[in-house]
């Protein structure tokens, strides 16, 4: 499904070139639960930022189905990363004065569907992940880990192929944490392909397959236990 290959990321300040990722490549099949791990500073939430079709490669490929991403007009990324792709933030990014089905349905808006399907889909999203009775409360009604849940129902909005989250559990307690990192398993379980970035060594125990960043270079690309 994914295929990175000789990928690096190099940020210019003046004259001074920051390399953030460094000739990094790796594939993710159809269905794997890989996390992503690395100290702050070790390129993975860029290399998120590449995989999520929200910034480019300097230099290298990244191919999507076996289609490299570069060829692909701006609207055309847009489009894809709408429906192929759905992203969980550690910040939530919920629009903070809309309720809980409004948020889920927005990517649903976006993607063309009409509006009574989209409260169909954004309700039983809702209610899938256990938030039947929270569905007209607003983001600031909710705890933290309920507005991690919308997130990740708005992330299945369009029932992407690939969930990307970034430090999920970042910003929630660690009992919470854990109820959102169940659900990632049985979304998996499901067959959705995840990919998790995280510093959390616990976080990405719950992965099948662990990437582990330093100074923007793979260390290690293999089973959990290999590393923990």
């Amino acid at each position: 499904m994914i295929q990175i290959k000789n990928i690096t990321k190099v940020y210019k300040t003046g004259t001074t070139d920051t390399v953030v990722l460094n000739n990094v490549s790796f594939h993710v099949e159809s269905g794997d639960y890989v996390a992503v791990m690395g100290p702050s500073g070790s390129g993975k939430s860029t290399l998120m930022h590449i995989l999520g079709l929200l910034d480019s490669p300097t230099s290298g490929t990244y191919e999507l189905d076996k289609k490299n991403v570069a060829a692909f007009s701006k609207y055309e990324l847009a489009k894809l990363r709408n429906r192929k792709i759905g992203f969980v933030f550690q910040a939530f990014n919920l629009l903070p004065r809309a309720s809980a089905l409004k948020n889920v349905m927005l990517p649903m808006l976006y993607g063309g569907v009409e509006e009574k399907e989209r409260q169909k889909q954004a309700a039983a999203l809702l209610t899938r992940i256990g938030l039947e009775n929270r569905l007209l409360n607003t983001s600031n009604e909710l705890s933290g880990g309920e507005m991690q849940r919308v997130a990740i129902a708005r992330a299945l909005a369009m029932n992407p192929d690939i969930l990307l989250a970034d430090e999920p559990t970042g910003n929630i307690s660690t009992q919470q944490g854990k109820e959102i990192m169940e659900i990632f398993n049985t979304l998996n379980g499901q067959g959705h392909t995840i990919i998790i970035i995280t510093h959390d060594a616990l976080i990405a125990h719950y992965a099948k397959r662990i990437i582990k960043l330093q100074d923007g270079k793979i260390i290690y690309d293999g089973k959990r236990r290999g590393i923990l």
